[in-house]
């Protein structure tokens, strides 16, 4: 059947070019769109079909189903989560409140170096429609870390959604956010710490006077003493960063 739509797509297109006189040119248009909507909803069909290849009696690889079949009876119900987003990408749905249930999924029980090249792979595919909560990702991979008041940060989350396509300006707008929010000092630590590496991935270019002024914002708070664990030596290297990264912005 892929194969058919495929050769049923050429002809269409076919059938539209300047010296074609075959088809009247808005009726094959709106001809082209049905076929090419059918052929993409019979490729995540076949998406589906082959992640499910060792599954018994699957009626799926005799029949094309609609897409609320295909999501609800098939992707949903057997964990594709990775189909779902498909899915719903296709129909250009973005429902925040699926989306996070999809992702949570997705990222549950996953050892670090899995999750990192699924998350990497996923942001490729779906980051540029919608499929790709980048805010609340970061807020759940972050959570366990920003929360542990022993634990250093590390950078896997960040340098992960860069690989994926984040840009640097919106993971520190959404850092930002976090540390804005962030109860405890050493949260606070830990999150300026992430804030400055982004930074330092960044380029900066003419967003420069809007991180000067976070900085030097950032260089005050974390320069307050609260006793809540956190050394003098350890807020003043944070100054010293930042005291670094100023100067370069300066430049």
């Amino acid at each position: 059947r892929v194969n058919f739509y495929t050769r049923a797509l050429i002809q269409a297109k076919a059938a539209i070019t300047p010296t074609s006189s075959r088809v009247n040119e808005e009726d094959a248009d709106i001809d082209l769109h049905q076929i090419q909507d059918e052929f993409d909803l019979l490729k995540l069909q076949k998406e589906v079909c082959d992640a499910l290849q060792d599954e018994e009696d699957l009626d799926i690889r005799y029949k094309i189903v609609n897409c609320s079949t295909l999501y609800n009876d098939y992707a949903y119900k057997y964990g594709l989560w990775e189909q779902c987003l498909a899915i719903l990408q296709s129909v250009a749905m973005n429902d925040p409140e699926e989306l996070k249930t999809l992702y949570i999924n997705i990222i549950q029980d996953q050892p670090m170096d899995v999750l990192k090249g699924r998350l990497e792979k996923l942001g490729k595919r779906f980051l540029s429609t919608g499929q790709f909560p980048c805010e609340f990702l970061v807020k759940q991979l972050e959570d366990g870390s920003v929360a542990t008041e022993t634990q250093k940060w590390n950078p896997w989350v960040v340098e992960t959604l860069l690989s994926a396509g984040v840009s640097c300006m919106e993971l520190l707008d959404i850092y930002w956010e976090i540390f804005d929010t962030c109860t405890s000092d050493r949260s606070k630590i830990m999150v300026a710490t992430a804030l400055l590496y982004i930074v330092n991935q960044a380029k900066v270019g003419d967003e420069s006077r809007g991180i000067q002024e976070r900085l030097e914002r950032l260089s005050v708070i974390v320069s307050c003493p609260h006793g809540d664990g956190v050394s003098q030596a350890e807020r003043e290297s944070i100054k010293n960063d930042i005291s670094t990264l100023l100067s370069t912005l300066d430049a």
